[in-house]
């Protein structure tokens, strides 16, 4: 939250920047900015525009409750660790003592989506009556639509397979809004070592996505030699179905054994973020 943008993603899109609500109850706010956000997601729906600050304060002599949020394009840093405003939304409820807020705010976050992320909660007061506004702005990005790491490893010695086998496996889920510009993309850092067990006819290891061979190597090697095979391979989100990320290995002759497998996947900034 509070990313730093270029100053040409606030004044090149009308749509995007700073947007402001004002109303004297909590669930005014909230409609106001939750509709905001929905409208906003239909206007601008094929790009990764994202919220990168909010705030909330209260009035005094009788004024209203304020509200915003900015909205804009990332220039990099925090593209998809910042929430795009298709899964945004905030709730917001008033209390009239402080010693009731900590109560108020679990209960509030008993109610959202247990997957949910909450990007931040915050707290407003009134002169008005010493009524605090409590606000919780959350994300349906959890276990739903990607988290920003995955990462599994095993660093023991398995096998001898006779057949091709997957050793470690990640699956990164589809989007959920189901718009191509809300996908997540990654960087698959892959590795292990293997070894023709009982011969010397050789052995391969792959990398997979949904089942398509992306990365192989075959190496003919006596049953004394460890290879290695290793790399980077950068993934993409899918927005139509969940994308299956394995490991795996398979003979050339006879058998083969691995061992200090991993499998990591880490959530990118984009080159195409600036549109």
């Amino acid at each position: 939250m509070n990313r730093p943008n270029l100053i040409s993603q606030f004044l090149e899109n009308p749509l995007s920047g700073p947007q402001y609500f004002e109303g004297s109850r909590a669930a005014t706010i909230e409609e106001q900015f939750n509709r905001s956000l929905t409208n906003l997601a239909a206007d601008l729906p094929q790009a990764p525009y994202m919220i990168n600050g909010w705030d909330i304060s209260g009035g005094g002599g009788g004024a209203a409750w304020r509200a915003s949020f900015e909205v804009s394009l990332s220039a990099g840093w925090g593209f998809n660790t910042s929430p795009p405003i298709g899964l945004t939304r905030a709730v917001f409820k008033e209390v009239r003592h402080a010693p009731q807020m900590r109560d108020t705010v679990l209960t509030m976050l008993g109610h959202l989506p247990p997957s949910a992320y909450v990007w931040g909660i915050k707290v407003a007061s009134s002169s008005r009556d010493g009524t605090y506004l409590i606000g919780i702005l959350y994300s349906l990005s959890g276990q739903g639509s990607g988290l920003l790491t995955y990462a599994i490893e095993d660093e023991s010695t398995l096998g001898p397979f006779v057949a091709e086998t997957t050793v470690l496996s990640v699956t990164i889920p589809q989007v959920i809004s189901g718009i191509a510009a809300q996908q997540r993309e990654y960087a698959v850092h892959y590795g292990l070592l293997l070894n023709d067990t009982t011969g010397a006819s050789g052995v391969i290891a792959r990398l997979k996505l949904n089942g398509g061979t992306v990365r192989e190597a075959e190496y003919f090697a006596a049953a004394t030699d460890w290879c290695q095979f290793s790399g980077c391979k950068y993934v993409v989100q899918s927005a139509a179905s969940d994308v299956v990320v394995d490991l795996t290995v398979d003979v050339v002759g006879a058998n083969v054994s691995c061992r200090g497998m991993h499998l990591q996947a880490f959530v990118q900034n984009s080159g195409g973020a600036l549109g």
